[in-house]
């Protein structure tokens, strides 16, 4: 069977196709670009209210510091090691993804923004050396201009580009960069890739190529297609497709896969009530405006979740509801009113939740919006009173851009009970004027 009846041939004879640029442990780099002092030291990066590691240096990782540890299991070793201990940051690290991402677009080759540290590049048609020079010079420009180290892997798919990626740091090659165009590296590096690590092999998969005996990226390149396509169907077949160096995944972008915003937070402490919820929901409805506006779109449904704390002796779940809109919007105002709402209709009197959130869904473009009949603008009446809201949610959110988060808000501020534990939180130096890092 060919590879054509589910992926496209053209660029199999090209000897460069994908590469994949990858921050080097991106939350503690992010740390070490603004504080120095933490270069050659042990660092880690601790999740929301403080609870796993997130992210290690290579002195924490060599110190028997795991991937997802708890702190409080940790504790032994932190105080034995010395290992700095840090709060996770998001405003600096999504700040600093951005940099990166923006240098690597400066080389005018294919990108997709894969994750906040990962980025797919097409490269154009080249030979190998010239091809790892061109990745060694990204990687050089990156570190230079936002004191970010990142590893990039090359192949001919971005299967292989992964692959190659994950070899980047096992063999610590000087410029950062590892290639598996030439065929004979290639078939050595498949060999002893073990076929979990595979891009899009999750447990399932695993575990049943285990069973058949397929242990690793080689004997997965080389099964038979058509019991790989009869029993993981046409993704599966894409697996063993990728391996051999047919295109099946080409560069995607955000606003095609984007189905829903999701804003949920895992509060500081258990919460109960209208009153201790509401300041939570009022920042998630605000949050995923601005995602909203920053993407161009609207939303016409709305869905606030909470979640009891599953260690409560009382654990019930959770509980959703659902508010359909009467006209697509991404007005900040209007879904903190919509979210609100929304939040009163789900039981909270006599519980406790540890964790909430908003969904926005039935997404479309920001210029194709469906108005009401009665939310139409009239000239000789003026703008109508969405449109008032509209005008000014974009100007709290101007202002809160230039000068920080939650510098305004449209509605009373209140005690945030709601926020997380950051006990080991590092100033935000890229975001908020008043914590910019200063020279003496």
């Amino acid at each position: 069977m060919g590879g054509g009846d589910v992926c496209s041939t053209a660029g199999v004879q090209r000897q460069v196709s994908f590469a994949l640029a990858d921050c080097n442990n991106f939350y503690v780099s992010c740390e070490r670009v603004f504080n120095p002092a933490l270069s050659g030291k042990p660092v880690v990066v601790l999740s929301s209210n403080d609870g796993c590691v997130i992210s290690r240096s290579e002195e924490a990782k060599a110190a028997g510091i795991t991937m997802g540890q708890p702190l409080f299991k940790a504790r032994d070793l932190i105080n034995k090691h010395g290992i700095v201990v840090l709060s996770s940051n998001y405003a600096l690290y999504g700040s600093m993804s951005r940099r990166v991402m923006e240098v690597l677009a400066g080389f005018r080759v294919g990108r997709e923004v894969y994750s906040i540290d990962e980025a797919f590049l097409e490269l154009p048609e080249m030979d190998e050396p010239a091809a790892v020079a061109l990745c060694a010079e990204m990687r050089s420009r990156v570190l230079q201009w936002t004191g970010i180290p990142i590893s990039i892997g090359i192949g001919e798919t971005k299967t292989l580009a992964k692959v190659a990626n994950r070899l980047v740091k096992k063999t610590a090659a000087e410029a950062g960069v590892v290639s598996l165009l030439e065929e004979k590296r290639r078939d050595g590096a498949l060999a002893a890739f073990p076929v979990g690590d595979v891009w899009g092999v999750g447990h399932g998969i695993r575990k049943a190529l285990e069973v058949a005996g397929v242990t690793t990226a080689a004997q997965l390149r080389d099964v038979d297609r058509f019991w790989m396509k009869s029993e993981f169907g046409i993704k599966g077949l894409a697996l063993v497709l990728e391996l051999n160096g047919q295109v099946c995944h080409r560069l995607g972008t955000a606003s095609q896969e984007r189905k829903e915003i999701i804003v949920t937070r895992t509060f500081g402490k258990r919460l109960n009530g209208f009153e201790q919820l509401a300041p939570a929901f009022t920042e998630f409805a605000r949050k995923g405006a601005e995602r909203l506006r920053a993407t161009r779109l609207t939303a016409r449904s709305l869905t606030a979740f909470i979640v009891m704390d599953r260690f409560q002796p009382d654990y019930q779940g959770g509980s959703s509801v659902e508010l359909e809109l009467e006209v697509a919007t991404a007005d900040a105002e209007s879904l903190v009113y919509l979210a609100r709402e929304a939040l009163r209709k789900l039981p909270l009197e006599g519980r406790e939740y540890k964790k909430g959130g908003l969904v926005l869904g039935k997404l479309s473009p920001a210029n194709v919006v469906q108005e009401s009949l009665f939310s139409i603008d009239l000239p000789e009446k003026g703008p109508s009173q969405s449109q008032k809201f509209k005008l000014a949610s974009e100007a709290l959110s101007a202002v809160n851009e230039r000068y920080g988060v939650k510098t305004q808000r449209g509605t009373p501020a209140s005690e945030d009970l709601w926020e997380q534990r950051r006990e080991y939180m590092s100033p935000r130096y890229t975001t908020q004027w008043n914590e910019l890092p200063v020279a003496r």
